[in-house]
């Protein structure tokens, strides 16, 4: 007797909220967050009794300005990132980090720099795996040794296009997985500054609470 197989459950799909997707899709490395900072002013701004930006670039969304006691829920808006140092005359960008990288998977990644003329595109890169030696190859590579290519001939057409103190980030955005799995680069910063401000737009929906609260997106 044959008997018929069961199908697996299949998860329900969420839709992600727009105001979470916009955060994620921001590029916002720490000290360059312009773009983050953009997101939450739009969201918050109209909402909030009072909305300001702090000397260090953290937003400040606040309900109940003189409401007692006061209650802060802050939130990281900033994200690895990397910063160019250097251009060799082959017109490579030599680069640190912003924040804590694993650098065994940086290379071979496309990358968004942020320049003054806008978003150009890149991809990292390190010596070809063929020109190693087996030693070579058991090694993690430091950051001296590797760059990013943005297709310039030399230093002089690649200076044309960046400048020493450019960020970068990678260019890994919003994507869904299956049911209401996600991934995206900074889920775990900006999953956090999310959840501070749409607090803050849910109680003032309803009847605002009688201290003050503060969300409070941090750089």
């Amino acid at each position: 007797m044959m008997t018929k197989k069961s199908n697996p459950t299949v998860p329900q799909k969420v839709v992600p909220p727009v105001f979470l997707k916009e955060l994620l899709q921001a590029r916002s490395p720490s000290g360059y967050e312009e773009e983050a900072r953009d997101v939450v002013r739009k969201r918050m701004e109209k909402v909030a009794d009072e909305f300001f930006i702090d000397a260090l670039g953290s937003c400040h969304a606040v309900l109940g300005k003189a409401g007692s006691p006061s209650l802060m829920l802050a939130g990281h808006l900033d994200e690895l990132g990397l910063i160019i140092k250097h251009v060799s005359e082959k017109g490579y960008l030599y680069f640190d980090a912003i924040g804590g990288h694993d650098k065994s998977i940086i290379s071979g990644r496309r990358v968004d720099i942020l320049t003054r003329k806008g978003v150009i595109r890149g991809v990292t890169g390190k010596r070809a795996i063929h020109l190693m030696t087996p030693e070579d190859r058991k090694r993690v590579p430091e950051f001296h040794q590797m760059w990013i290519d943005i297709g310039a001939k030399d230093r002089m057409e690649a200076l044309e296009r960046v400048t020493i103190g450019d960020a970068a980030v990678y260019d890994h955005g919003f994507e869904e997985l299956y049911g209401s799995l996600a991934v995206s680069r900074a889920f775990d910063d900006k999953s956090g500054a999310y959840a501070v401000n749409e607090t803050l737009l849910r109680l003032a929906k309803g009847k605002k609470p009688q201290c003050k609260v503060s969300a409070v997106s941090t750089s």
